[in-house]
């Protein structure tokens, strides 16, 4: 269970920083393009997504355990940089 915490922080901090600075977003999909183009979806091209790997790394070492509470704060299920809320239907 610890390890799929760990997983959504680092998927939570990565999605928070794309929505934050779109401006990678053109860098990580043209690196995915071109990885994929070459090796198709395999473990080998997995592997030479050097800019991803770099990108999660350091969404996870700036957003660390914070993310999670960021995003899931005061009943929302989703809170936007923007100020938007998507509520929860639970």
């Amino acid at each position: 269970m610890r390890c799929q915490w760990r997983l959504l922080q680092t998927f939570l901090s990565a999605l928070y920083n794309l929505a934050a600075h779109p401006e990678y977003l053109k860098l990580l999909r043209e690196e995915i393009d071109s990885v994929v183009h070459q090796n198709g979806w395999t473990k080998t091209a997995i592997d030479e997504m050097h800019m991803i790997d770099s990108f999660l790394k350091e969404s996870h070492r700036f957003g660390g355990s914070n993310t999670c509470e960021f995003f899931c704060s005061q009943g929302s299920f989703l809170i936007a940089p923007s100020g938007h809320a998507a509520e929860s239907n639970a």
